[in-house]
């Protein structure tokens, strides 16, 4: 079995990784983009966020609107010098789609060792009572 170090890449890392990668320039969010999973269960979305370093009352913003759940953060720099840092500071957005029944009334986020986890509840659209949709009658057509 081989180790992967400093300089391997796995057939799935990301080509982009890193500020020497061929499309940086391309990449939207500028050169570092924030990292994310997702999943979805049968009740609920879940969006993942590597976001290390991070004090999420004063670095992390969570919102969510029309379909869609925006993530802001910003990784600010110790003010003490330092003489190397290889560290990523800077201001970090992604915007992900919810799924059709997520319930935008119903999301939770937490912070733990450096990962964001949101999580959506989802309507049981199965359940839903069907409404019944009135029909009116417009009595100026004329069939003939």
């Amino acid at each position: 079995m081989s180790t992967l170090t400093h300089g391997d890449r796995s057939p799935s890392a990301d080509p982009l990784d890193g500020p020497d990668g061929p499309l940086t320039v391309a990449r939207p969010g500028g050169p570092y983009r924030m990292r994310l999973e997702t999943y979805q269960t049968e009740v609920e979305f879940v969006v993942r966020a590597e976001l290390p370093g991070m004090e999420p009352e004063r670095d992390i913003e969570v919102t969510v609107s029309g379909g869609s759940l925006a993530i802001q953060a910003e990784r600010h720099q110790d003010p003490a010098a330092r003489c190397h840092s290889e560290f990523r500071y800077g201001s970090y957005a992604r915007s992900i789609p919810l799924p059709a029944a997520a319930d935008e009334e119903r999301i939770r986020a937490i912070y733990s060792h450096g990962v964001l986890e949101i999580t959506v509840d989802l309507k049981d659209e199965r359940n839903e009572i069907p409404r019944q949709v009135r029909v009116m009658v417009d009595h100026h057509i004329d069939p003939t």
